[in-house]
């Protein structure tokens, strides 16, 4: 009930209500780069970067955004790292897998990596 839902990439393009859409990596990229005061390079491959984005965007953080360390669910059904990580998904795929961020309360930055569809994650959802 804190945490919400963690979906794997195919429940993850449909979990929007109506007029809302899952973000494409390009548009998680602008929200990192709005809130980096540093290098923020859109093409990182499973890499940090766009600090203190990672900071702005956790729970008690100045975007108002509060990203709950809500961890993920592995391809096993296993669950990892609740309370001190979380990912979203994007709708971009990226060669097998599909684009997410991922954040850590160890890092005050934002990683972009490409993850298993089948892995569960959180979902942001943007207005259309």
């Amino acid at each position: 009930t804190t945490h919400g839902v963690l979906y794997n990439h195919p429940a993850a393009i449909g979990a929007c209500p109506s007029g809302w859409k899952l973000p494409t990596d390009a548009e998680q990229h602008i929200l990192d780069s709005y809130l980096a005061t540093g290098a923020c390079d859109p093409n990182r491959n499973n890499a940090w970067g766009c600090d203190p984005a990672g900071t702005a965007l956790k729970s008690g953080g100045s975007s108002g955004f509060n990203a709950l360390m809500s961890g993920y669910r592995s391809t096993d059904g296993s669950f990892y790292y609740v309370g001190s990580n979380t990912y979203f998904w994007s709708s971009s795929e990226g060669g097998a897998g599909a684009w997410n961020r991922y954040l850590t309360t160890s890092f005050s930055t934002v990683a972009r990596y490409t993850n298993s569809k089948a892995g569960g994650f959180s979902v942001r959802c943007l207005l259309e």
